[in-house]
């Protein structure tokens, strides 16, 4: 899950002979799976490159996932988290 970057490391590492899959959009799709939906919808939380959906993202609280980060680069100075 790398972007664009795993296409082409996938490409480089095939040659070496190892086996690999790039599973980019596979949590999007099964969380349409999950819905039961018959064809690709917004999700509300996360931007989807193949249905090309990046506007009103809005993020579900994850306490768990916010206390494991270090350094948020998005933000000036990238200051490490304290707490």
């Amino acid at each position: 899950m790398l972007g664009p970057t795993a296409k082409a490391l996938v490409g480089e590492l095939a040659v070496t002979g190892m086996q690999l899959v790039d599973i980019g959009y596979i949590d999007s799709e099964y969380e349409w799976f999950q819905m039961g939906a018959t064809s690709k919808v917004k999700l509300s939380h996360k931007h989807t490159m193949e249905h090309n959906f990046a506007e009103d993202i809005t993020l579900p609280a994850a306490p768990a996932y916010a206390a494991q980060i270090v350094a948020d680069l998005s933000q000036e100075g990238m200051e490490p988290n304290e707490d």
